[in-house]
């Protein structure tokens, strides 16, 4: 949240005129010390053309988790893997540190970052 935060921060100059152009910030899904991935979204309330406060959003993974990890009864499915610039999995829920996902297709994507091997649960 504190990163959100401070982007916005910088991307808001006082007085801002109220149109459809309002600044939005957004922080990738990060995991939290209790093992929640969480995103979050801020935005300046402006009031009468002057900034007046922040809104900050929180969203965490579950909808996302719980949407692309249903096991479909027919046989043959594909699984979905939801992975960062940072090879972190987007769509698993785990209460241990995640570590990036070791995959020759993820590799193909990002062949400069270094990886290690996705723990076994």
């Amino acid at each position: 949240m504190g990163k959100t935060f401070a982007d916005i921060r910088t991307t808001v100059s006082s007085p801002l005129i109220d149109n459809d152009a309002t600044p939005i910030a957004f922080t990738d899904f990060a995991q939290s010390d209790n093992g929640e991935m969480v995103a979050w979204f801020a935005a300046p309330i402006t009031q009468q053309g002057y900034l007046h406060s922040y809104v900050l959003f929180k969203l965490p993974n579950t909808p996302l988790v719980e949407m692309l990890n249903k096991t479909p009864k027919e046989k043959g499915y594909i699984s979905t893997l939801l992975v960062g610039s940072d090879k972190i999995p987007r769509n698993l829920s785990a209460t241990s540190v995640l570590t990036p996902v070791d995959s020759s297709s993820i590799q193909q994507h990002w062949p400069d970052k270094v990886t290690s091997q996705l723990p076994e649960y």
